[in-house]
């Protein structure tokens, strides 16, 4: 498949604890006394009230408030670590810092190796063995550091190890959005619902695209959204893969795939649609018969309060 990340992993049910390696995911790190005070007038997330603790969602957009990389962003080494698929990684790293010449700041991709860890229970992680972490939601965590350290963690607690699908799974069933190379710089932050799961400031001043997305909320010149769509997976499938919609008795390009895992037969994906577009839409595979249906999201399309 082409133009969207897309995994097939096994139907084995998943066992908890459990851990993957994020391979396909990168860390770009910012370090630096002017790193708050930059990263502040760059992204869309209100980086000044971000907590030592917790993470949040933001957005790098051009100056039309197009999107060039989309992340979750935390605390690390008395700067800040944002993660981002590494799909495109380089590209939005080149866009970050292409202001910061006159800034006191560091900001380079990390070396370090990342791991995912699936748990309904706490898993400890050793600070003392140069390992550092961040919950990414409840049952979530990105762990962080050399890959020696991270293989005597598995060990260390018996997690069993799983494909990194099953990540992704993870991602599309709790609507997360996803920009890497295949659609860097072709949407403002609420096609992919970035308002809905914070990480968009409205009150926090100036950034660059900020007037675009401003005007995306108070003036509803955003007419797209990213929804979760199923469906099955067979052999016929085409690529790149693409899904159609019902118009009438024919049949139209429905929208931009994201991401699609595939668990089996059945298929995992996310789609960017327009945003009024009916639960109940009649979506098929491009090049078949096969029906697809949309999911349903987790949160709503308003701003997170």
């Amino acid at each position: 498949m082409t133009d969207i990340y897309y995994n097939q992993i096994s139907t084995n049910p998943l066992t908890t604890p459990s851990a993957t390696w994020l391979r396909d995911w990168a860390l770009i790190t910012v370090t630096g006394p002017d790193s708050k005070s930059y990263l502040q007038g760059q992204l869309t997330c209100d980086v000044v009230s971000l907590e030592a603790n917790q993470f949040t969602f933001g957005a790098h957009c051009d100056a039309k408030g197009k999107v060039w990389s989309l992340f979750r962003i935390f605390h690390i080494d008395g700067g800040y670590g944002l993660l981002l698929p590494r799909l495109g990684a380089e590209k939005a790293l080149f866009e970050l810092k292409k202001y910061s010449v006159f800034s006191k700041l560091e900001m380079v991709l990390s070396e370090s190796e990342l791991m995912g860890i699936i748990s309904d229970e706490s898993i400890a992680v050793d600070q003392t063995a140069k390992l550092q972490s961040v919950n990414v939601d409840a049952t979530r965590t990105v762990v962080i550091g050399e890959a020696e350290r991270l293989q005597s963690l598995i060990d260390e607690h018996s997690l069993s190890l799983i494909e990194q699908g099953v990540w992704q799974q993870h991602d599309i069933a709790n609507g997360i959005p996803r920009v890497d190379e295949n659609n860097q710089n072709q949407h403002i932050p609420q096609a992919f619902n970035l308002q809905a799961i914070g990480g968009i400031s409205f009150d926090k001043g100036c950034y660059t695209g900020q007037e675009t997305v401003a005007r995306a909320k108070y003036r509803g010149t955003n007419k797209r959204a990213l929804f979760i769509v199923t469906g099955l997976m067979g052999a016929d499938a085409t690529q790149p893969l693409s899904l159609e919609r019902a118009v009438g008795e024919n049949w139209r390009s429905a929208g931009q795939l994201i991401e699609c895992v595939v668990v089996g037969e059945t298929a995992y994906a996310t789609i960017i649609l327009a945003n009024d577009t009916a639960t109940d839409a009649q979506l098929r595979l491009a090049g078949t018969d096969t029906l697809w249906a949309l999911g349903k999201l987790p949160y709503t399309l308003d701003e997170q309060e």
